[in-house]
């Protein structure tokens, strides 16, 4: 995949690679960045217009997927398989979650790879509001874009080195995205025992 858009790699080619990625076809986001940095390394394009245009470009098909959830709302789980998966009491908890914590699930999202477009599409049919979606997207972004183009543009002769980090940053940031979501769980389900749990009398 990096070979090929090294080999055929325009402004208009990282452009359609990254929206289609953002929709969810298996394409690394990641390796496009990475790409974006090597090809303004070598002159193909120019490093400041490059990563403005990775910029919309992610920022665009990620909004496209929220507002299809918005759009959808919560008649999206009204299919039979998403009943089963997302009962009532566990929607719920989304709802209150997002309610709560909605820009800090999106911030953590657009650094997991796979989670991303579920998590994205979740947050509009729960009802979060644009802006407060596109300004925590948008902040992940600016982490993440200049990073990784950065990575690809200072260190092209070492692509190798880099992808491997790339793969093993993203493993702890899943690992630590389940261990957070397992202490939240953690304390609302001991919340909720204390709540319902009759005291013993003294």
């Amino acid at each position: 995949m990096l070979d090929w858009v090294l080999n055929h790699g325009s402004y208009a080619v990282l452009f359609i690679l990254l929206v289609m990625a953002g929709f969810g076809a298996p394409i690394p986001e990641d390796i496009v960045l990475l790409a974006g940095g090597v090809l303004a390394h070598h002159g193909v394009t120019y490093y400041p217009l490059m990563l403005v245009m990775c910029f919309m470009a992610v920022l665009l098909a990620d909004t496209i997927i929220f507002s299809t959830g918005r759009k959808l709302g919560p008649a999206a789980y009204s299919s039979p398989r998403f009943a089963r998966l997302l009962p009532q009491k566990r929607r719920e908890r989304i709802e209150r979650l997002y309610a709560r914590h909605g820009g800090i699930i999106i911030l953590l999202a657009r650094h997991l790879a796979g989670l991303r477009t579920p998590f994205f599409a979740m947050a509009g049919i729960h009802g979060m509001k644009l802006k407060r979606f596109v300004m925590w997207d948008a902040l992940a972004l600016c982490i993440t874009a200049p990073l990784v183009t950065g990575l690809g543009y200072f260190f092209s002769d070492r692509l190798d080195l880099i992808l491997k980090g790339v793969k093993k940053t993203e493993h702890f940031a899943l690992l630590g995205v389940v261990i957070l979501l397992s202490v939240y769980w953690l304390l609302i389900s001991w919340r909720s025992y204390k709540k319902n749990f009759p005291k013993s009398p003294s």
